[in-house]
């Protein structure tokens, strides 16, 4: 059976600070960030999904909202892998940043089509002939630009008219199943479930290897459904927890790590971080925390070294959040950290106390 609407994934994506999440609220009506340090510190972390639906065209418009800053870069990577379209948000008084040209060239790679969309145009500063001129100089490619403000609220229809313009053709039937997982949840009654976009073909309740079947099929609202195809993106329960990468893709029988291949292959922590918990217990608790951060935001990984968690992440502001997770559940230190093989803390005894003593984390309870 198919779906009563046609569907179209697009990523909004673009530097940071530059209105992407506001862009988002005034069309769909709610804004997406949802997480504490997210609210509290104006900072996209993880990719999140947000449906609208054009009733008149019969058009679903699944909006990938994006992280902007580098650290959570991971997680554009991330969207990249599966939308169908790029709305490169830009600033109309900023105009290109360092994210705005990596984007542009990774959509260009991937053939994805683009539409950039001018946001803050109504501040006294704002031009889009510097966006021109850029992208004069990126090459001849031809790309809509949408004068927007969400502030005030004029070229919000225009936008959503020329996405819609967008909307691709879909081979439900014949292509064999493959999908991406895009994120986690948990649900009431069934437990955990993976956010899945599906890259071709039909998923529906079945075994997809001798192992892993897909017991239940739910609406990204809930709703249990039979079945979903190309494009759709939909929660899926197994027979079984596995805990897999954001990013993990399923092919031919087979789950591929998107340290394997693909655009997330290719970001690679920078940074090390150590950090010593004293009690075993908490040890435990830490590790375990760890694995559900791994669930939110991708490109980060960790591992256990004598008595201490070594966490590789982006930067400094990834680090950030992942500690201000661990805060509340556990005391520990960090010890110290590194970048390219140079040490930027020294440990040595002398310093120690020191940088212990600067570095603890107090349980904080609620």
């Amino acid at each position: 059976m198919e779906n009563k609407y046609r569907v179209l994934n697009v990523l909004v994506a673009g530097h940071a600070q530059h209105g992407k999440s506001s862009l988002i609220e005034v069309i769909v009506g709610k804004f997406p960030d949802i997480l504490d340090y997210e609210l509290a510190h104006g900072t996209t972390v993880n990719l999140k999904v947000i449906q609208f639906l054009l009733k008149k065209p019969n058009i679903l418009l699944n909006f990938l909202d994006s992280p902007g800053h580098s650290d959570f870069r991971g997680g554009i990577a991330l969207g990249l892998e599966f939308a169908d379209l790029l709305l490169l948000v830009i600033s109309g008084s900023e105009g290109f940043q360092a994210r705005t040209y990596w984007l542009y060239e990774e959509a260009l790679k991937k053939n994805l089509p683009i539409i950039i969309a001018a946001t803050k145009m109504d501040l006294p500063s704002a031009n889009t002939n510097k966006i021109y001129k850029e992208l004069s100089k990126l090459g001849n490619k031809l790309i809509p630009i949408i004068e927007t403000s969400s502030k005030k609220n004029f070229g919000i229809e225009e936008l959503i008219k020329r996405i819609s313009l967008y909307i691709k053709s879909r081979d439900k039937l014949e292509s064999e199943l493959s999908f991406i997982v895009l994120g986690y949840e948990n649900k009431k009654g069934i437990g955990e479930v993976l956010n899945v976009g599906i890259l071709s073909g039909k998923i529906e309740s079945k075994w997809i290897t001798d192992k892993v079947k897909i017991r239940y099929i739910f609406s990204l609202k809930g709703a249990p459904i039979k079945d979903a195809y190309e494009g759709d993106i939909v929660q899926i329960s197994l027979n079984i927890k596995l805990n897999f990468d954001l990013g993990t893709k399923y092919l031919k029988g087979k789950f591929i790590s998107p340290k394997i291949e693909g655009l997330m292959s290719e970001i690679q922590p920078r940074k090390e971080f150590y950090i010593s918990i004293q009690v075993k217990e908490q040890f435990n608790i830490a590790l375990e925390a760890l694995k559900n951060i791994k669930k939110l935001i991708p490109s980060f990984d960790f591992y256990v070294e004598k008595n201490n968690i070594n966490i590789l992440v982006q930067g400094d502001v990834q680090f950030d959040f992942i500690k201000d997770q661990l805060e509340t559940l556990i005391e520990f230190k960090v010890i110290g950290s590194k970048i390219k093989g140079i040490i930027t803390i020294n440990i040595k005894k002398k310093l120690f106390r020191k940088c212990t003593k600067t570095n603890k984390i107090r349980i904080r309870t609620n």
